[in-house]
């Protein structure tokens, strides 16, 4: 109890004024001492970075489009969509699968669905879901099997020949294409798909106990026990640490969609001897062949007055034997045991400064920047992505790959015990002294393929999007 009043009172009157009310502060909390607890479990939840998946525009390797902006003047019942594309092999129009999520105000995934949702009328904030892999022709001299009041050309970036058009209709006569499933089973925490199986962390949902990559019908261990730690040097006052066993997440909700398996996450943190509910929940989607876990790293104070360079966040993971990392598929700075801190918070002034050289090469798409490592597994390679705003990277907070996690340890003096031993264990650096306070968020993916270097590379998966008409079309928008 005497704690949560010093901790107020050191960041309510700062260092300065600290000394002179330590001795009040230290009677009013033994006064208070039954009514304190919640306010102890407050203070060290601010100091706490909390990193949770946030919702951005970006998302996993499928093509996702938004009925606004992206579709302009598409309306109809949303169980009437049709996207067609023309099989050369066959001599036919085929119907592929469109899914729909209807999202909240926020951005979020709506778990609660309303009766009949699925033949509603469309809405403006409602995200398309679409399998490029199933792409073949979208022309052809056989007229559409049915046509809506609009209609739209979805041409795929890297093979401009593939694609298909996206309408709404009704008397098309055709049955839709089936789709890959998303297997989730809940009592083993495994979620499996024909190419991967990926295995919760019984603990924290957020972070993965295995991942296997399926090759020639066998199953291969790739990476496990991945693990986060958050270290925050804190001067005049004592370094905070919390591990991945000290943050929870489980699975609220799930939703079986057409192309992917859509989760809720509920977040819990202990401190002490309790197991604190968070208010704060998201949403995490796996595809066919890839998976989005999109991130955002509060932050209740201003870490520029409170927190010094030692500061930063660790994800981990061990790499299973057999399986290579080149270093021509690494994108990304890399850490080595004389590193220097104060490239990697440059925006600690609180203003944006020049990226430092390093990093520059890496920020190629307008107001992004994209970071990527890519691992072998029998032949069979995964990737990590991640995408973070121009803005972010300008203060310092980018992945720095690091070999070996005991280096982070030695080098920073993290004053630490980790769940998992340190040897043997490689991961992602991130620096959080230079950010802003509030919610600075990120996209992290896990997909098969090679490195995500160029654009036709990066998850979502890049399209360009066009009116059509049976003679014309009209371009809309850059490949998104």
């Amino acid at each position: 109890m005497v704690l949560a009043s010093v901790i107020l009172d050191y960041f309510r009157t700062g260092p300065e004024g600290w000394q002179n009310q330590k001795a009040h502060s230290i009677a009013t909390a033994r006064r208070m001492q039954g009514l304190c607890l919640s306010r102890l479990i407050r203070t060290l939840l601010s100091l706490l970075f909390i990193i949770l998946p946030g919702l951005t525009r970006l998302a996993a390797c499928p093509v996702l489009l938004y009925v606004q902006p992206d579709l302009p003047g598409l309306k109809g019942p949303r169980d009437q969509l049709r996207l067609f594309t023309w099989s050369q092999s066959r001599q036919q129009w085929l119907r592929l699968p469109v899914q729909t999520d209807p999202l909240l105000k926020g951005g979020g995934l709506k778990f609660t669905r309303e009766p009949h949702w699925e033949s509603a009328e469309l809405s403006p904030h409602d995200r398309l879901v679409l399998d490029p892999g199933s792409f073949e022709s979208p022309v052809a001299r056989e007229p559409l099997p049915c046509r809506g009041a609009v209609s739209f050309l979805i041409r795929d970036y890297n093979r401009p020949g593939k694609g298909a058009v996206l309408t709404s209709c009704s008397s098309d006569g055709l049955k839709t294409e089936k789709a890959e499933a998303i297997v989730f089973q809940p009592e083993k925490k495994r979620l499996y798909s024909a190419s991967y199986s990926y295995r919760f962390d019984p603990e924290n949902a957020m972070l993965f106990r295995s991942v296997f990559l399926t090759a020639s019908v066998r199953r291969f261990l790739t990476v496990f026990h991945s693990d986060l730690d958050i270290y925050s040097e804190v001067p005049g006052f004592f370094d905070l640490y919390f591990g991945g066993d000290r943050i929870e997440s489980e699975i609220t909700a799930t939703h079986q969609a057409p192309l992917s398996l859509d989760a809720n996450v509920s977040f819990f943190v202990k401190v002490l001897f309790l197991r604190l509910r968070l208010s704060l929940s998201t949403d995490v989607s796996f595809y066919r062949s890839s998976a989005h876990i999109p991130m955002v790293l509060y932050l209740p104070v201003n870490p520029k007055e409170y927190l010094a360079g030692r500061s930063g966040i660790l994800y981990s993971w061990a790499r299973a034997d057999k399986v290579s990392m080149k270093t021509d598929q690494l994108h990304m700075p890399v850490y080595e045991q004389n590193f220097s801190m104060p490239s990697l918070s440059e925006g600690s002034s609180g203003k944006n400064h020049e990226i430092p050289p390093s990093v520059r090469s890496y920020c190629q798409r307008k107001g992004w920047c994209d970071f990527s490592l890519s691992m072998h597994s029998a032949g069979r390679p995964l990737t990590m992505q991640f995408s973070l705003p121009l803005s972010l990277v300008q203060k310092g907070f980018f992945p720095v790959y690091v070999r070996q996690v005991s280096s982070v340890y030695q080098s920073l003096a993290w004053n630490a015990e980790p769940r998992y031993a340190r040897e043997g264990r490689e991961g992602i650096f991130f620096a959080t002294a230079g950010l802003d306070e509030g919610s600075n968020s990120w996209d992290f993916w896990l997909k098969l393929g090679g490195p995500a270097s160029g654009r036709g590379g990066l998850c979502p998966y890049p399209v360009t999007v066009s009116q059509h008409t049976s003679s014309t079309e009209t371009p809309l928008s850059p490949p998104r």
